[in-house]
C-alpha cells in the first residue's frame, strides 16, 4: 500500500518502532484469530445474517472444463505497471511524456499507446505484468457501469485500456495480473463517502461493500478467464486501524471472484487472509525489507538483501507511477544488480511469481531517464540462459530458503527447475575458487545423466554418489562473473510421479491461514498442502514463516473435517498420497483416525474411492490406490480425528503435502 502526499501521488509514510508496524501501512497493531471456514463445493455462496446471498450473482457459467493451469507459480520476472488516472475535480500526480498533468482519466486513457507499450513490455522480456487498474482515487482505466450506478459520471474512462492491455500482453504469450484496492474510500471525496457509505457503521459497512462486490463482478465477469491472477493493496480491515476498521467483508470478496473464476490466484500485500491465500512483499525502498526497517533506505546492495517465497515488487524508477518527467527519473539499480536479483528470488519463490520491477513506462510508451537501457540490459543478461528463468519453479533437489542473500548463498549457487522436473538449473553466481563445485546430495533424490553449460551446451564433467554432486569445468571453461547456469539431465528413474494436484486451487471445510497478530503471516496456509514441499521446515529467519503445509482449525472436540482440490479438468486418477506432519512431537499428529478418499466430476457429487476406519499414527507418507477413474475434484474426508498431546489435546485435521497421481505411478 502506498501511502499519498496528495491525491493519488504514493510517498512512503514515516514508519513507527518495527515492533509496532505494519509492512508499509504504519497502523496500529491489532490482534486477531482468523479461521477461514469454506465450503467443499467450488462455486458455494457464502449466506449473510439474513440468509441471503452476499456475493454478487455470477453468470450463467459455460463449461467448467475450461480452468487455466494457474501459470502465475511459474512465472519469474515481471514488470508493475501503476497507472492511476484522475477524478472528477481531483488529480493523481500522473504525467505524460512531454511533463503535462492528465487532467481527466479520459485524457490519459485516450493517451495509452497500447501496441507501443506491449512492444516494450516484451522486447524487454518481462513474463508477466502487475497492472493497476483502480487505485487512489479508485478511478478505473475501463468502463464501469458498476462505477457509474455508484459514484456518477468521470471515474471510469470510456476506453477499455484494461481489456486493450491484457489482449496485447495475451498476443504476446505475456501474462496479466490486475491489481486492485479494495478500500481505498479514504483517499475519496467527503461527497463520495457520504454516497458510498464509507463512515457508515450500519449493516457492518453494507453498501461499501455492495459497492466493491460489484465492482469486482463486473472485472472478473469480463476480464477474469484472461488473467492469470488478481493482487490487491489495502490492509484488508487487519490492522486494527480505525480508519478501515471492520469495513470490508473479506469473505464475501473473496465469493463474489471466485464464484466467477474458481481457480484465479488472488495475491495481496496483506496476505495470505480470508481474501487472497497468496501474499506480496512491497519494496518502495530498501529499508522495506526484512527486518523491517534496518537498512537505510538508499541500501542498493542487493548482495545483502533477503529472498523471499512470496513474489516480490520493487520500485526501480523514480516512483512506482510516472509523476515525474523523463529526465527527473532515474534507475536505481544497474541491469547487473536486477539480473543477480532475479535469479535469487527464482529459486526461491515457491508461493507465486518471482520478482517483479516496478517502473512505469508513459502513456506512449516511453521511460524515465536510464530506466529502459537497465531493463535492456537485464534482457540481454537472461536472453542467453532464458531457458533457466522462464516457466521453471524453485529447486526441490537445492532449495534456497526464504531470507537467503545472494552474499550468504550455501555453496554459492540457487537451483531453478523445468517444470516437468526433467532438467535442473544450477545457477552459479558465487563461483569456487577452482575448477570444480561440490555440492551435496539433491534433498529431493534426483539421478543426473549430462552437465552442460548455457548457452553454448558445452559439457561439464559430473561425478554423482550417495553423498553428493561434483562438476568440473573442462579446459577453456569458465565461470562467468554474474551467474554461470549448468544444465542438469535429469534420469527419468528418478523424476518423482508428476502430481496433478500441484499449485492447484484448495478449497477446505475449515482452514488455518494467519496467526493471531498483525502482519498476516502463518506456517499454515492452503497453497501449502499442494506446493510440492512435503516435508515441515521451521522458519529459516525470525520475520519469516515455516512450512507446516495445511491445518483445519484447531479446536477442542472431535468432528469431520475436509480439504479438497480442484484439478483444473477431467483427469484419469488411480491414487491419493497424503504427508502426514514429520516435526519432533507433532509428528503423525493431525493425521486422521479414521478417513475416506472421494471423487467428483462437478464439485457437488462426491463418490468414495478408498477409506480406512482406523488409521494408526502414520509415520511416512500415506497412498491410498483405487480403480483408475476420471474426476476433476478431489476431497479428503477426516471421519474421525485424533486428540494431540503435543497440541493441548486439541483435534485437527493437518497434512504437510496432498498428492494425486495418475494410474501406475
Amino acid at each position: 500500500m502506498r501511502a499519498r502526499t496528495r491525491a493519488g501521488e504514493r510517498h512512503p509514510e514515516p514508519r513507527p518502532a518495527p515492533e509496532h508496524i505494519t509492512r508499509g501501512w504504519g497502523l496500529a497493531v491489532s490482534q486477531s484469530v482468523f479461521v477461514l471456514l469454506t465450503t467443499g463445493v467450488a462455486l458455494a455462496m457464502w449466506p449473510d445474517r439474513a440468509g441471503r446471498s452476499e456475493a454478487a450473482p455470477p453468470p450463467s457459467p459455460s463449461s467448467r472444463e475450461d480452468a487455466c493451469a494457474r501459470p502465475i507459480f511459474q512465472e519469474r520476472m515481471g514488470l508493475f505497471i501503476h497507472w492511476a488516472g484522475p477524478a472528477p475535480g481531483r488529480g493523481t500526480g500522473i504525467l505524460f511524456s512531454d511533463g503535462r498533468l492528465a487532467q481527466t482519466i479520459d485524457e490519459f486513457a485516450e493517451a495509452v499507446d497500447v501496441p507501443r507499450v506491449c512492444d516494450e513490455i516484451a522486447a524487454l522480456g518481462f513474463d508477466h505484468v502487475v497492472l493497476t487498474d483502480f487505485h487512489g482515487l479508485g478511478t478505473m482505466l475501463h468502463p464501469s457501469e458498476a462505477s457509474e450506478r455508484w459514484r456518477g459520471p468521470g471515474f471510469a474512462s470510456r476506453r477499455d485500456v484494461v481489456g486493450e492491455m491484457i489482449a496485447g500482453l495475451k498476443a504476446r504469450e505475456i501474462g496479466a495480473v490486475l491489481f486492485t484496492h479494495p478500500l481505498d474510500g479514504h483517499d475519496f471525496s467527503d461527497e463520495q463517502q457520504e454516497r458510498l457509505g464509507w463512515n457508515d457503521p450500519e449493516g457492518d459497512y453494507r453498501r461499501w461493500n455492495d459497492f466493491i462486490n460489484e465492482a469486482y463482478a463486473e472485472l472478473t465477469d469480463r476480464y477474469g478467464k484472461d488473467l492469470i491472477g488478481m493482487g490487491f493493496d489495502s490492509e484488508f480491515s487487519l490492522s486494527g486501524h480505525e480508519a478501515w476498521r471492520g469495513k470490508l467483508d473479506r469473505l464475501r470478496l473473496r465469493e463474489t471472484i471466485l464464484s466467477r473464476r474458481p481457480d484465479l490466484p488472488l495475491m495481496a500485500l496483506a496476505g495470505p487472509n480470508e481474501t487472497c491465500e497468496l501474499g506480496m512483499k512491497e519494496i518502495w525502498r530498501p529499508s522495506w525489507f526484512d527486518p523491517w526497517m534496518t537498512r537505510a533506505e538508499d541500501d542498493y546492495d542487493v548482495e545483502t538483501w533477503p529472498a523471499y517465497r512470496r513474489g516480490v515488487g520493487i520500485v526501480q524508477g523514480h516512483h512506482w507511477a510516472t509523476i515525474t518527467p523523463p529526465a527527473g527519473g532515474r534507475a536505481r539499480l544497474t541491469a547487473e544488480q536486477m539480473f543477480r536479483y532475479t535469479v535469487l528470488q527464482a529459486g526461491t519463490a515457491t508461493e507465486g511469481p518471482g520478482v517483479c520491477w516496478a517502473a512505469s513506462p508513459y502513456a506512449d510508451g516511453l521511460w524515465e531517464k536510464d530506466v529502459r537501457e537497465a531493463f535492456a540490459g537485464l534482457a540481454a543478461h537472461i536472453a542467453p540462459v532464458g531457458e533457466s528463468l522462464r516457466d521453471v519453479y524453485a529447486s526441490r533437489a537445492y532449495p534456497t530458503p526464504e531470507g537467503s542473500t545472494l552474499a550468504g548463498l550455501r555453496h554459492g549457487v540457487v537451483a531453478t527447475r523445468r517444470i516437468d522436473d526433467a532438467v535442473e538449473y544450477l545457477h552459479v553466481l558465487n563461483p569456487p575458487p577452482g575448477r570444480a563445485l561440490e555440492l551435496p546430495a539433491p534433498a529431493d533424490g534426483k539421478r543426473f545423466t549430462a552437465a552442460a553449460l548455457l548457452p553454448d551446451a558445452t559439457p561439464v564433467d559430473l561425478t554423482q554418489d550417495d553423498t553428493g554432486l561434483r562438476l568440473a569445468l573442462r579446459g577453456g571453461q569458465v565461470w562467468r562473473p554474474l551467474n554461470t547456469v549448468i544444465r542438469l539431465q535429469v534420469d527419468p528413474a528418478t523424476i518423482a510421479s508428476r502430481n496433478l494436484a500441484l499449485h492447484r486451487p484448495v478449497l477446505a471445510s475449515s482452514s488455518i491461514e494467519r496467526d493471531p497478530a498483525w502482519p498476516p503471516r502463518s506456517d499454515w496456509n492452503r497453497i501449502r498442502l499442494v506446493d510440492g514441499q512435503t516435508r515441515v521446515t521451521p522458519a529459516p529467519q525470525e520475520w519469516s514463516t515455516g512450512n507446516a503445509g495445511w491445518s483445519s482449525a484447531r479446536l477442542e472436540h472431535d468432528r469431520e473435517e475436509h480439504v479438497s482440490v480442484d484439478l483444473g479438468s477431467r483427469l484419469l486418477i488411480g491414487s491419493v498420497r497424503l504427508y502426514p506432519r514429520d516435526d519432533g512431537e507433532h509428528a503423525g499428529h493431525g493425521f486422521p483416525a479414521a478417513v475416506k478418499i472421494q471423487l467428483s466430476l462437478d464439485g457437488h457429487t462426491w463418490t468414495t474411492v478408498a477409506e480406512r476406519a482406523d488409521c494408526p499414527l502414520p509415520q511416512g507418507p500415506q497412498s491410498f490406490a483405487f480403480a483408475p477413474q476420471r474426476a476433476r475434484w478431489v476431497r479428503v474426508l477426516a471421519t474421525r480425528l485424533r486428540a494431540n498431546p503435543a497440541d493441548q489435546g486439541r483435534y485437527s485435521f493437518q497434512l504437510a503435502e496432498l498428492e494425486v497421481l495418475a494410474p501406475g505411478r
